[in-house]
């Protein structure tokens, strides 16, 4: 199987959060963009990920935007609905 240039994920949270790390292990993945409303909460997943995946295939991560997703060969959206408390 080729490799997939770019993968985006719209949710940040547990469900989003998993599912970026265990696309960043198949090594499939060049480009990996994370969507949340939250852009801090991006930022730092993006960071995490980076860090937590450093040895294995090469892989760029980073906090992005819809725009970003437009060019994504997939898109995968991890957003529940929104919690009261923000948690």
């Amino acid at each position: 199987m080729g490799h997939t240039h770019r993968v985006a994920i719209i949710g940040c949270g547990r469900v989003g959060a998993t599912t970026a790390f265990a696309l960043l292990h198949t090594g499939q993945v060049e480009e990996l963009v994370l969507i949340d409303t939250d852009r801090a909460r991006a930022e730092g997943e993006a960071m995490d990920l980076a860090h937590a995946t450093a040895l294995l295939a090469p892989a760029r991560v980073w906090a992005g935007d819809y725009a970003d997703a437009a060019s994504a060969a997939i898109v995968i959206v991890a957003a529940g609905r929104a919690s009261a408390s923000r948690e």
